[in-house]
């Protein structure tokens, strides 16, 4: 049996590595904060939003934007290192939401382009429905 020499890494090779991984930190955190400060407001909302169980009937002042209604679509339950997860898919649809404007013309509500979720402490929600707000008022949901 022959005994290989074993070498450490070079100090060099360990600094530089270091170094990198620091860069790709900082990096990764500039572009969550960059995205966090160019979605502000919506992300914001999107986290503290109630949630209401349906079905249900809201008066809410919206701004001009686009504006997805979100559902429950998953739940968490973490017991140590062991994660399990109850999910289903989206129940909600276009033809479940109405939204009536301020001036008591109704609003088209489609599926949403892009699929988004969110999730608040165990619960995962997915926007199920979106539609587009071009006057500031009070809408019905």
């Amino acid at each position: 049996m022959t005994n290989l020499p074993v070498s450490r890494p070079s100090r060099g090779l360990v600094i530089w590595g270091v170094s990198l991984l620091v860069v790709a930190v900082v990096t990764g955190i500039t572009g969550v904060v960059m995205l966090v400060a160019r979605s502000g407001g919506d992300l914001a909302t999107s986290l503290s939003s109630p949630v209401s169980t349906t079905p249900v009937s809201l008066r809410q002042e919206l701004h001009a934007g686009t504006y997805l209604v979100y559902e429950l679509t998953a739940t968490n339950n973490r017991v140590g290192p062991l994660t399990t997860t109850n999910g289903h898919q989206l129940t909600v649809g276009p033809a479940d939401v109405r939204v009536t404007g301020p001036d008591g013309t109704s609003v088209p509500v489609e599926v949403p382009t892009v699929s988004e979720t969110v999730t608040r402490g165990n619960s995962e929600f997915t926007g199920a429905v979106r539609f587009v707000v071009t006057e500031p008022g009070t809408y019905q949901i």
